[in-house]
């Protein structure tokens, strides 16, 4: 056998394979199914005050935006669900039955990858500030305070004088 004839089976490309990780799906449905028992926890305890928090109660319907790894998922063309209370617990074990069953994979994966959910990125507001006015707007009242020290300031010297 000649060298030439060895190298054949040598395939470019197959490095990254070879060092990349096995995703292993149960394994990363271990975080959804952590929320979902967390908040299934919550709601039938009463615990309102918890940080990161997946659902919020007004008028007995609840609103359920699920998160993993920070980044909202989509069910149902959403990612805010609204559930009658009463049947809350009975959507969160359904949900649960379909995440174990390997129907959120996809979106699970595709967070995972940083694709977002299921290869669209979710929009995601950037936050308010908390005056509630432009940043330009923000620019130019910090300006104007400068100049108003600045002859505040210069006014005390003079007096001094």
């Amino acid at each position: 056998m000649a060298l030439k004839d060895m190298f054949a089976f040598v395939k470019n490309g197959l490095e990254e394979q070879f060092n990349s990780k096995p995703r292993d799906p149960v394994a990363a449905r271990k975080p959804l199914l952590k929320g979902i028992d967390a908040t299934l926890d919550q709601f039938t305890n009463g615990r309102t005050r918890v940080p990161n928090k997946w659902w919020v109660v007004n008028n007995d319907i609840v609103a359920f935006s699920p998160k993993l790894k920070g980044t909202p998922l989509v069910l149902n063309g959403g990612t805010t669900s609204h559930i009658e209370s009463a049947d809350f617990p009975a959507f969160l074990a359904a949900f649960r039955h379909a995440v174990e069953e390997g129907e959120l994979d996809g979106e699970i994966a595709a967070i995972e990858s940083g694709a977002s959910v299921a290869g669209h990125s979710v929009a995601i507001a950037k936050p308010k500030r908390a005056s509630g006015i432009s940043p330009e707007a923000a620019r130019l009242r910090g300006q104007k305070a400068a100049e108003s020290r600045a002859r505040n300031k210069a006014a005390r010297e003079a007096a001094k004088d």
